[in-house]
């Protein structure tokens, strides 16, 4: 019951996880918190090296969603030069807007990882 809540993999930083990792572990799409895992909360935008991030995904074949617990005003902002699929006040630990997005990206739940900073709400 409790493996739900034991990480497969951890990182310092969103920056250490690579296509080719993400290639070798069979993840095809990847559902991301923003919050202290992306970027703190007070930066409203991502910066340049995450926005190279997500271009070295996209041209890897690598999809994403954001999926936040904050507001849609926040999560707006940041996904607007991003232009991902991306949920607001998601409830997590709730699995519903996890399965909208997975659906949303069109793959397999196997082939999805979650990247997030809390054990408890992004598992």
């Amino acid at each position: 019951m409790f493996k739900r809540f034991k990480p497969d993999f951890t990182f310092d930083t969103y920056r250490e996880i690579t296509v080719e990792f993400l290639a070798e572990q069979g993840i095809r799409a990847l559902l991301i918190d923003i919050d202290n895992t992306l970027a703190p909360y007070e930066q409203p935008e991502p910066d340049d090296a995450l926005t190279e991030w997500f271009a070295e995904l996209d041209r890897a074949g690598v999809k994403a969603a954001l999926i936040s617990n904050n507001n849609a005003e926040r999560v707006e902002l940041f996904n607007k030069g991003l232009g991902l699929p991306a949920y607001a006040n998601s409830r997590k630990p709730s699995r519903k807007t996890f399965r909208l997005a997975i659906s949303r990206l069109g793959v397999k739940e196997s082939e999805c990882a979650v990247l997030g900073d809390q054990l408890f709400t992004d598992a």
